[in-house]
């Protein structure tokens, strides 16, 4: 199976290994998704936890860029929304979610204080998180591979981070 299941057809909308019709009509299978999206987190911090929704963790069924700019005064814990929940922002985007299906996201802690953020799972504890670390660092962006293990469960897995400064 391939990393994103929904990568199945050609630019013309016919499945790999097919070529549209020289002659005839045919109907295009293409979806008009982006491929990359930018989120802007700025939700209210209540109890030193940001809730994130299913918006949040997607949009593109390839690559999100989440920048999350909330103002806090002390370290915060940022709430997955669950798996149930994010299906149905990816099908209210134009995505058709299965089992297996993956993309990249990306956190950005550009928030104006100097505190952390820890990502965490949802009360339901319908993600699994894996890898060295969900600590997000001010200043500092965290990658991470999200996958589909069913349409109610899910795995976030931490590809590593880096310290994001200003340009010269």
């Amino acid at each position: 199976m391939p990393i994103n299941p929904l990568y199945t057809q050609n630019i013309d909308g016919m499945p790999i290994g097919q070529t549209t019709p020289s002659s005839g009509s045919f109907t295009s299978l293409a979806v008009s998704v982006p491929a990359h999206v930018y989120n802007a987190v700025t939700t209210s911090v209540g109890s030193n936890n940001i809730p994130l929704t299913g918006a949040n963790l997607t949009g593109g069924w390839i690559y999100v860029a989440m920048d999350v700019t909330t103002v806090i005064s002390a370290g915060c814990t940022l709430t997955l929304p669950s798996v149930a929940a994010t299906v149905v922002a990816m099908k209210a985007a134009g995505l058709s979610p299965v089992v297996g299906t993956s993309w990249l996201i990306d956190i950005y802690n550009d928030q104006s204080g100097a505190y952390n953020f820890t990502l965490t799972v949802d009360t339901g504890a319908t993600w699994t998180l894996s890898g060295t670390a969900q600590t997000i660092a001010k200043g500092t962006l965290r990658s991470y591979v999200v996958t589909l293990t069913s349409l109610t469960a899910g795995t976030i897995q931490s590809l590593g981070g880096f310290t994001v400064v200003a340009a010269p």
